[in-house]
């Protein structure tokens, strides 16, 4: 009974396992036949044409290890910037950086939208900005996130047009600007706050403004859904200082704000010694480098990679200097639009299909130092002071009121073509190394700038000398002889009408590079380039004066009139802009006497008086101290009954942005010596004016003059200032019909000394066509209104005789008296000096 059991099992058993091999060997065939099928249709698959990719990331992805690869599969999909490789990621895919510095600060908002859109249109994918800390704080505790500073719309706007943003938040920025962005109120904090460093007092207001300033960048982080894809910490620190726990402080700061994942980065010149004070090893902090359009770039990438982790260093300048800044009293900086696009095509070249490269202009577009907020340098010592213009052209391929049509912007153009339809296309897998053809581009942009066709005729006939497979060669030719002929055919135009169609320059950058050459691939295509904003001359502007200066003491409140015995800063005035008028006296000698103040900062326009009872308030100017040609006075004796009252209208021209002077106070910051004795008993006056995104402020000087202006409209003036120069206020009215389109324009100030002028109650900024080079002021559209347009001007010295000005459709940077004092460096760059002018002699107001 047991053992039929047992048979009973085995049979069953034995049936099973047949079955089992039965099944097996089925499938076994089954698959040796799709095996035999599918190996017959690879003639067939070979045979078809291949399908084109808009990203190369894929062929890419499986060049990676497997365990690369898994990494990256599980990226796919995910909202995240990094850095991995050697390279930038986005989104899991290789990324390069195509950016170029455009500062908020310096455009007003109404035009933000038109130049990130030419900015785009140049080829640029992501946007690179500062904040400055005293635009948005200008008095301690008073923030501003509104008008040109609201910071928030700006970033939202760059999202919107497709951008990507690198933030460089300081707190420090350097920028040109004003103090490198610090507050001015800082200066004024007693005992002094030391700068960029572990100072507890600094840093306790360093984490109040980032506590207010990060929280609003957070959201608009890239892994949160904004643009921010990087954020600078402090600038160019390595140039300045070493305080390693004032970095990793601010590190630590931000990560508190903006998380763990959001890529933070320092910048830093390309020398050894500045990145070893400058970046933040250990900590996860990205180090970037910057230089110029003259350095070699490869070894300063080279050098970069030793501040950055393994696999964490893509090469990246992050300030690649397109242009440069132009100081009073200098030629106008121009860095040669084919000296720019070499240097651009030398990174190119070079850096070829090995490693994605990213680099920054700087600048992208420049815009304007509207207000008091012009920076400065200074040379060897801080008496060798040199202020920034208002205009911040920079040089740039975008001009201050956006021009594009230049060569610099449109060379850069035909470079960026050549790289978009080589790089994306060739380099990572889709068809054979074609070197001759992305030469070609490179060929035409050169073509362009130098203003001849040489490189373009060797390149048609070159194509012959390259080695190719036969089945592609003939396809080049079939493209390239075409495009050759149509080339010989515009040059020709061009050497006969000296012109030649932009657009046809961009066709054939496009179409000698990859996008139509083997007609396998898809195209780039940029954005088209928008026209130049329309600008009007609007005429003459006739202006009268308004107010004499001196005429408005008498009216002062004395409230608003500080008392000390010793001069005093303009901060602790809390003046942190403008003017202070410094009052005092002393006892006159028979042979004159000798005015000597050592430190002023930064400009001091002397004059003396006999007692208003003697003769109201008539003055007589007896010259000028400067801060960068400091020397002695020779004050007449003008027989004053009593004692001499002695006027020092000092002007703060900018505080200085870069370097160990920064800590830059302005005033009369020493003791006055007249014939070696100290004048005490001061009286201080300020005169503010307002400044950029500031409401116009009370001012107790303005207030009068506007009064003064009041009273003596309609009357017949016969006041003892009438009709002589010196510090005054003049006002011109100007009309735009109501039918017409209210465009830019430039105020030309040639004939008129030096000040600041307001249009429409917007400080638009100072000139000093005496000293030049820049001679007229731009007027953004957006300040103007149809009808009436009101211009305010405050003369410090004098005015054109005819009281004229002219709105003018064009910049103009050709002013000055010809004192410049231009020299040629061994390295073939210019620099200048500022040379100081005669006093003037006396002259009575």
């Amino acid at each position: 009974m047991n053992r039929s059991k047992s048979l009973a099992a085995t049979s069953k058993s034995i049936t099973a396992m047949a079955r089992k091999r039965s099944s097996k060997t089925t499938l076994i065939f089954f698959l040796l036949l799709s095996l035999l099928a599918f190996l017959s249709f690879l003639p067939l698959f070979a045979s078809l044409p291949y399908l084109p990719s808009y990203s190369h990331s894929h062929d890419l992805h499986f060049h990676l290890p497997r365990h690369q690869r898994l990494h990256r599969r599980q990226k796919i999909g995910v909202r995240k910037f990094e850095i991995a490789e050697d390279k930038f990621w986005k989104d899991g895919k290789p990324f390069q950086i195509i950016g170029g510095d455009l500062h908020y600060f310096r455009v007003l908002p109404e035009y933000w939208e038109d130049r990130l859109l030419r900015a785009k249109a140049l080829g640029l994918n992501t946007i690179q900005t500062y904040i400055p800390w005293n635009l948005h704080e200008p008095e301690a505790g008073k923030l501003v996130f509104e008008g040109i500073a609201d910071l928030v719309s700006f970033l939202k706007l760059c999202q919107k047009l497709g951008l990507l943003v690198m933030l460089r938040a300081g707190p420090y920025i350097c920028a040109e600007w004003d103090l490198g962005g610090f507050p001015a109120w800082l200066l004024s904090i007693h005992p002094d706050v030391r700068l960029r460093s572990s100072d507890p007092a600094y840093l306790q207001k360093v984490e109040g403004w980032w506590g207010v300033l990060l929280p609003k960048a957070a959201p608009l982080l890239y892994g949160n859904g904004g643009p921010i894809i990087m954020v600078q910490i402090e600038n160019e620190f390595g140039s300045y200082g070493n305080d390693k726990a004032y970095l990793s402080h601010l590190v630590k700061l931000a990560r508190g704000h903006l998380g763990e994942d959001i890529i933070l980065y320092t910048t830093d010149g390309g020398s050894r010694e500045t990145l070893e004070k400058g970046t933040i090893q250990g900590d996860g902090v990205f180090a970037a480098v910057d230089f110029t359009t003259g350095d070699n770039p490869w070894p300063i990438f080279k050098l970069q990679k030793q501040f950055n982790s393994p696999g964490k260093s893509p090469p990246l300048s992050s300030e690649f200097y397109t242009g440069w800044l132009t100081h009073w009293s200098e030629k106008m900086a121009r860095t040669d639009a084919d000296f720019t696009a070499a240097a651009l095509e030398k990174i190119m070249l070079q850096n070829g299909s090995v490693v994605l490269y990213a680099f920054e202009f700087q600048m992208a577009h420049g815009g304007t130092n509207f207000g008091f907020y012009n920076g400065a340098n200074t040379g060897a010592d801080e008496s060798d002071y040199k202020p920034d213009l208002t205009s911040y052209d920079y040089d740039a391929p975008i001009t201050e009121s956006g021009d594009v049509d230049n060569a610099k912007f449109k060379g850069i153009i035909l470079l960026w073509l050549a790289e978009y339809t080589w790089i994306r296309r060739i380099v990572y897998g889709h068809g054979p190394s074609f070197g001759v053809k992305r030469e070609a581009a490179f060929s035409i942009a050169a073509a362009y700038i130098h203003g001849n066709s040489t490189s373009v005729y060797e390149y048609c006939g070159l194509q012959y000398n390259y080695s190719f497979k036969q089945s592609i060669l003939s396809e080049i030719d079939a493209h390239v002889d075409g495009h050759c002929n149509l080339i010989a055919t515009i040059l020709g135009n061009w050497k006969k009408t000296g012109t030649v169609s932009f657009g046809w320059l961009l066709f054939i950058a496009e179409n000698m590079t990859i996008r139509r050459v083997v007609g396998k691939f898809s195209s780039v295509t940029l954005p088209s380039v928008p026209p130049n904003n329309k600008k009007t001359g609007y005429g003459s502007i006739q202006l009268k004066r308004t107010a004499f200066l001196f005429d408005l003491l008498d009216e002062i409140d004395p409230l608003h009139i500080v008392e000390a015995e010793s001069p005093t800063a303009m901060e602790y005035l809390n003046e942190m802009f403008g003017f202070v008028l410094y009052v005092s006296e002393y006892a006159a000698k028979t042979g004159g006497s000798k005015l000597v103040i050592p430190k002023v900062h930064d400009r001091a326009q002397v004059f003396i008086s006999c007692s208003p009872e003697v003769n109201g308030w008539q003055v007589s100017y007896v010259g000028t101290i400067e801060r960068w040609s400091n020397q002695a006075i020779n004050l007449p004796n003008v027989k004053c009954v009593s004692s001499t009252s002695l006027f020092i209208l000092v002007e703060n021209m900018g505080r200085v942005n870069y370097g160990p002077y920064i800590f830059d106070r302005k005033g009369i910051l020493s003791s006055v010596y007249v014939d070696g004795s100290v004048l005490k008993r001061w009286k201080m006056i300020s005169i503010p004016f307002h400044n950029l995104n500031e409401v116009p402020k009370f001012n107790p000087v303005i207030q009068v003059a506007s009064k003064f202006h009041e009273v003596s409209a309609g009357k017949n003036l016969e006041h003892k200032s009438v009709g002589v120069e010196g510090p005054s206020f003049y006002t011109g009215h100007f009309s735009i019909d109501t039918k017409t389109e209210v465009t830019d324009t430039y105020i030309s100030l040639r004939g008129w000394g030096k000040g600041i002028a307001f249009v429409n109650e917007f400080n638009i900024g100072r000139y000093w066509p005496t000293s030049g080079p820049q001679c007229n002021l731009y007027i953004p559209a957006p300040i103007l209104r149809q009808g009436e347009n009101v211009l305010v001007i405050f003369e410090l010295e004098s005015p054109n005789p005819e009281l004229m000005v002219d709105s003018v459709d064009q910049p103009d940077f050709t002013c000055g008296p010809g004192q410049v004092s231009v020299h040629q460096n061994e390295d073939g760059k210019a620099s200048a000096s500022l040379l100081t002018s005669n006093p003037l002699g006396l002259r009575t107001f």
